[in-house]
């Protein structure tokens, strides 16, 4: 459960503090300008002696990390070249993220942007990364050459900037604690974080760009070729030790070859290779060059750089059976053969990549996929912001863009649902719209998917033909908050506070975060609240009110003195919602209106704004 905001406490929360430095939020190796070594020695003064041959392995194993990255400046540039993904919240943009690459100078925590950044964005100069604070940007960074990975791990030249950073806010932690990533995700380096720049024996490699390999373009320049046209089996027909089966014992010995080559492209190459040392069938059949291209294709997809014809010999075929083993030895620490930078890119195409992927595909297919759709093809859309209507502010949210209909073509004859679900608590908890009867809503339960089941009951409004939805009023309902001495929150609600009975309890009002609340006197309420060092107010949505233009309006849930209102503005018309909902506990926590100038749609008895 979220722990209350300090700004609601006067606390000073962990996220207050500035950190050294914050981690990619792909690969989790931080990102810097300094040098990796910034006190390094002289290499000839003061560097360690070389091992003599009665040298112990520890000997041997600290001159070896002692002189790993030196001379490899270049390929350790990238720590310093970061891509940010984030969001402005004070944007009038409906899609408001930005995705800057290259760009910024990082300052621990902090990265400055450049004028053209902030001119595009709208931005301050000076932005921090994982700040997740109401009205502010959350920001996540990523190396540059981390997000090219990603882009060729998903076969894309560019990701939708929207589904990417929600797919990153989606990971985050729901927590008040602040850490240098602040996401759900597990990384190599999350067991070690040294503050001088440093790296620790058997994760150097993770400071090599894992993009541009001086030692794999060297490999690709002079890539083996075959001598003649041939057929070539790295591995022999018959394996050492194979054929443990006899002729008649073996299970496989009535599967056709065809078949055989099917299975094996099933099998990850040490699994075909152990059935080839057991059975006579598939090492009887010859491993070509073409089996072994195709098995560097399907087992090291990491190598989307490899080159289909030799740049020296371009009359040759590739041998692309010992390329195979080569590169394969090569992504494996440990072994004199190992490429160091592509063990990193291994482990990120192999460990991180997917971590992302398939969060970001789903949400590209199922959330939000026809809101996007219909607001990147309205020219001059805008979008009207509502307040934050739930004390205190929630710490991680998930937003879903809801379109009103599909296309604009659509607007006449357009018969919208409006479904509004609410919690057995009476909380207002979710918006979406069902754009015609048969269709589904996207999917609106990703982020907080447990929430789902606690879903009571859900009204449906429907928009009649000829009428359309002007705005939306939200009553907001008051809960006795409770903080124990320790400074942990829990969600109790004691009673319902009523504007008439504050003054008899002795509440006084203040304003915090734009928001009336009213907190206990300590002289005049005691009682039960002795145990508490502070009472404050949770504040929810319990009731909604749709308006219609021409229709009377349409009241939900329950109606409370203090409500908010949302109207589409002058000589503008509503065509979507942007709902926000706290994933803590599965409840709206603000909604804004996206609205398209009625100039472009005059004539529609639908295009109005009041």
């Amino acid at each position: 459960m979220s722990y209350a905001s300090s700004e609601l406490t006067g606390r000073i929360s962990w996220r207050d503090y500035d950190y050294e430095r914050v981690y990619c939020g792909l690969c989790g190796t931080y990102l810097t300008e300094d040098d990796v070594f910034p006190n390094m020695p002289d290499l000839e003064a003061a560097s360690p002696p070389l091992p003599g041959n009665d040298a112990s392995d520890e000997e041997l194993q600290q001159y070896i990390d002692w002189y790993f990255l030196l001379r490899r400046e270049e390929e350790m540039v990238w720590l310093g070249v970061p891509r940010l993904i984030g969001s402005n919240p004070s944007s009038s943009e409906p899609l408001n993220v930005f995705n800057c690459g290259g760009t910024s100078e990082i300052d621990g925590s902090h990265f400055y942007l450049s004028q053209n950044v902030m001119k595009e964005t709208g931005l301050p100069r000076k932005v921090r990364a994982y700040y997740r604070r109401e009205g502010f940007p959350f920001i996540t960074p990523l190396h540059e050459d981390c997000y090219t990975l990603l882009c060729k791990y998903l076969k894309v030249d560019t990701l939708d900037d929207e589904v990417l950073h929600d797919t990153f806010l989606g990971k985050t932690v729901d927590d008040e604690n602040f850490s240098v990533t602040d996401l759900a995700l597990r990384y190599c380096s999350t067991e070690w974080s040294d503050p001088d720049n440093s790296f620790p024996p058997r994760l150097q490699h993770l400071a090599l760009s894992p993009v541009d390999i001086p030692a794999l373009e060297k490999y690709y320049r002079n890539i083996p070729c075959l001598d003649q046209d041939r057929t070539l089996s790295v591995i022999p027909n018959v394996a050492p030790g194979g054929a443990q089966l006899g002729t008649t014992d073996d299970p496989f010995r009535r599967l056709p070859r065809e078949l055989v080559l099917e299975i094996a492209g099933y099998l990850d190459i040490y699994s075909f290779l152990d059935w080839r040392a057991a059975s006579r069938v598939p090492a009887s059949i010859p491993l070509t060059n073409t089996f072994w291209r195709l098995r560097v294709r399907s087992d090291m997809p990491w190598l989307y750089d490899i080159p289909t014809a030799p740049s020296k010999n371009p009359g040759k075929e590739i041998d692309w059976g010992t390329v195979f083993r080569d590169l394969w030895f090569a992504a494996e620490l440990d072994r004199t053969e190992t490429i160091h930078a592509i063990a990193n890119r291994v482990y990120i195409w192999q460990d991180q990549c997917p971590k992302l992927a398939k969060t970001y595909l789903h949400k590209l297919k199922h959330k939000g996929a026809a809101f996007r759709k219909l607001v990147r093809s309205l020219p001059d859309v805008v979008l009207s912001k509502g307040r934050c209507m739930l004390l205190p502010f929630p710490v991680k949210t998930s937003e879903l863009g809801v379109a009103l209909l599909e296309t604009m073509d659509e607007l006449r004859t357009a018969e919208p649902v409006l479904t509004v679900s609410w919690t057995k608590a009476g909380e207002l908890a979710g918006l979406n719209v069902i754009t015609a009867p048969g269709r589904k809503p996207d999917s609106d339960r990703i982020d907080d998917w447990y929430y789902a089941m606690r879903v009571d009951r859900t009204d449906e409004v429907p928009v009649p033909r000829g009428d359309w939805i002007t705005g939306l009023s939200f009553s907001v309902r008051d809960d006795r908050f409770m903080a124990d001495t320790k400074g942990m929150y829990r969600r109790e609600r004691r009673r319902e506070v009523a504007n008439a009975c504050d003054r008899d309890l002795g509440l006084e009002a203040v304003t915090i975060g734009g928001f009336d609340v009213a907190h206990a006197d300590e002289d005049d309420f005691k009682g039960y609240m002795e145990p508490y060092d502070l009472g404050i107010y949770e504040r929810v949505v319990c009731g909604v009110q749709v308006q219609f233009a021409k229709g009377a309006p349409v009241e939900l849930g329950a109606y409370s003195w203090n409500h908010h209102l949302l109207r589409a503005y002058p000589n503008y018309f509503v065509v979507g919602m942007k709902v926000t909902r706290q994933t803590a506990t599965g409840t709206v926590s603000r909604v804004s209106l996206v609205q398209a100038p009625i100039r472009m749609y005059e004539g529609s008895d639908r295009a109005v704004c009041a």
